[in-house]
């Protein structure tokens, strides 16, 4: 029994030399621990949250702005412009004719353009200090590679909530609904993710009825596991010539990307010449992406470079505004903006199982943007 209110003893100082050095790193933060379990003064650790956001306001822009999220790899940033996200391009005509010296004008320019919006976002969280309070003390007593000012509580919760939010929008970038009577409620409907943008564009331009449609591109057969090879060699095949050699990647499921690699492998696996980084390639030498989504389904789609864009509103930056004490809780109120789009419609191309046309399935667009006369769709641009 000595032996054991020895070690008992020994252990306790441990926990307080350590926890009194991390106190010292972020001003004074009281933590207290009887015999049994620890306890956290509420109003310090919200004041040292507090004092941390002030500190360090740039966070939350670190959080919502992460380079991990997904989608974001393959993005461009763009800003607002008078609280608008206009994307305006030009659509010019042939201009080279045969030389002669009278006046004979050739080349037409129309100048199209689409409002893109992001989406207001919030974080109201509530922290109860006992429930991360184990979590935090197995940090501090193991993880001793880490600097004491890495190892407060403070920044402890504020690294614990920058993941979730960068996790959060990684499942929003892509997956993402918007439905204003359960934003607030249920996770998942606070933005649009790229899945519902497709999904309500590609309608619209199978009606006829899109302002700005996609480039369809007809699906051989109904995609499944035995098939995705074929089925992405297909799309990649119809890509329009002008815009083919601005395609770098194409982007599918993850699902079908695993059948397409075990596929690939299964007809190439014993030749000499194909390495494993061919797998994840498509026979254009353009590199297949899967994306983590429960939503996307048989949708394989593609565009040009720069064109998926990473809406951010440089005026209202991401921020912590205020951190206060609700009862036994801390609360973190916050806000940010986020969102991703496609610059050009008309430059997106998307594999239809629902149209045999090869096109804008919009005559006078397919003329402007493809010189295709028709939709009956053997044309794929000039």
């Amino acid at each position: 029994m000595r032996i054991l209110a020895i070690v008992t003893l020994f252990l306790t100082a441990i926990v307080a030399t350590v926890l009194d050095a991390s106190a010292e790193v972020v001003g004074g933060l009281t933590l207290a621990f009887p015999a049994a379990a620890g306890t956290i003064e509420i109003g310090e650790m919200a004041a040292e949250l507090k004092k941390l956001f002030k500190t360090q306001p740039g966070l939350p822009t670190k959080w919502f702005y992460d380079k991990s999220i997904q989608i974001r790899q393959y993005a461009r940033r763009v800003t607002k412009i008078k609280d608008e996200y206009h994307i305006p391009f030009a659509l010019m005509g042939p201009v080279i004719q045969g030389y002669k010296k009278d006046w004979t004008p050739m080349g037409k320019l129309d100048l199209l353009a689409r409002t893109i919006q992001n989406y207001h976002l919030k974080i109201d969280l509530p922290i109860d200090p006992d429930d991360i309070l184990g979590a935090y003390l197995g940090e501090v007593m193991y993880e001793e590679d880490k600097a004491l000012k890495d190892r407060s509580i403070s920044m402890y919760i504020a690294n614990w909530v920058g993941e979730r939010v960068t996790h959060d929008l990684n499942i929003l970038s892509i997956d993402g609904e918007y439905d204003a009577s359960l934003m607030n409620t249920d996770f998942g409907y606070s933005m649009k993710g790229l899945n519902r943008i497709l999904t309500d564009n590609i309608a619209a331009t199978e009606a006829g009825t899109a302002t700005h449609p996609y480039f369809m591109i007809p699906g051989e057969n109904a995609l499944d596991e035995d098939n995705v090879l074929t089925e992405v060699r297909a799309f990649e095949k119809n890509l329009p010539k002008r815009f083919r050699n601005h395609v770098k990647q194409i982007f599918i499921e993850r699902s079908y990307y695993d059948e397409y690699m075990d596929a690939y492998r299964l007809l190439h696996g014993g030749d000499t010449n194909v390495k494993d980084a061919d797998y994840t390639m498509t026979y254009g030498g353009r590199k297949l992406v899967p994306l983590d989504s429960d939503k996307l389904g048989n949708k394989i789609f593609a565009t040009i470079d720069n064109n998926i864009l990473d809406l951010v509103d440089a005026n209202n930056e991401p921020r912590i505004h205020d951190v206060q004490t609700d009862k036994r809780q801390v609360v973190l109120l916050g806000e940010g903006r986020a969102g991703f789009d496609f610059g050009i419609n008309q430059a997106v191309f998307v594999r239809s199982e629902n149209t045999s046309e090869l096109g804008l399935n919009n005559s006078e667009q397919n003329s402007m943007f493809y010189d295709i006369n028709e939709t009956s769709g053997s044309g794929s641009g000039s």
